[in-house]
């Protein structure tokens, strides 16, 4: 998709595709449910595990009952995606796609799947994940690590509703760079944004965090 002439209709399909999408995993979610749960019931019937096969039976209710949450709040905004958290908190579809297409020609860093311009920031294949840098709330460097060792480097952005996004980011010295020269910019976008994690960072976030109307 080229972003640069891209429509609100073009976000708005984007989004129901992936909506789509998430029902179709809920419902596999759903029927491995099952699947446990007979196997717990099997446990019991014919082993005479009552505890593992209870244990079984819970989780898997517990299971089928998220998978069902998400379906109901999936269709949802399949059937109204212009409710989407995106547009409630940042315009409308064609507001921001107006300045994606205005703004994507000349980015500011496009590498890795992640697209940040002079006003926003977002993985390229995913719209949800669009955050004007205005609305930044906090900003920190984050390491995902695999038995210890690092395998993934993301920069977090936690916009000014509390709601964090992850964008990841290449190793070594370039990706320190590249993530050091965005968050100098979006500290010129947004003066009041906290950059760093400290133990303190999640109740600072609860309490200046806005609330979605």
């Amino acid at each position: 998709m080229q972003l640069q002439s891209i429509t609100g209709n073009d976000i708005l399909k984007a989004i129901a595709k992936k909506n789509r999408r998430g029902i179709g995993w809920c419902i596999v979610g759903i029927i491995a449910a099952a699947a446990v749960m007979a196997a717990g019931l099997m446990l019991i019937l014919e082993d005479g595990r009552v505890f593992n096969g209870v244990l079984m039976i819970a989780v898997s209710i517990l299971g089928a009952y998220f998978a069902l949450y998400y379906i109901s709040v999936l269709n949802k905004r399949r059937m109204d995606p212009e409710h989407c958290e995106l547009f409630r908190k940042f315009g409308t579809p064609d507001s921001i796609a107006q300045t994606i297409a205005q703004e994507s020609g000349e980015p500011i860093h496009d590498a890795k799947g992640v697209l940040v311009c002079d006003s926003f920031i977002m993985r390229k294949n995913d719209f949800e994940s669009y955050i004007p840098l205005s609305e930044a709330l906090a900003v920190y460097r984050s390491e995902h690590r695999t038995n210890g060792i690092p395998d993934a480097v993301y920069l977090v952005v936690t916009d000014s509703f509390g709601k964090a996004q992850q964008y990841p980011f290449r190793f070594g010295k370039a990706g320190k760079e590249a993530m050091a020269r965005i968050m100098e910019h979006i500290s010129q976008k947004a003066p009041d944004c906290v950059f760093g994690y400290s133990r303190e960072l999640p109740g600072y976030i609860s309490k200046n965090r806005r609330t979605l109307s």
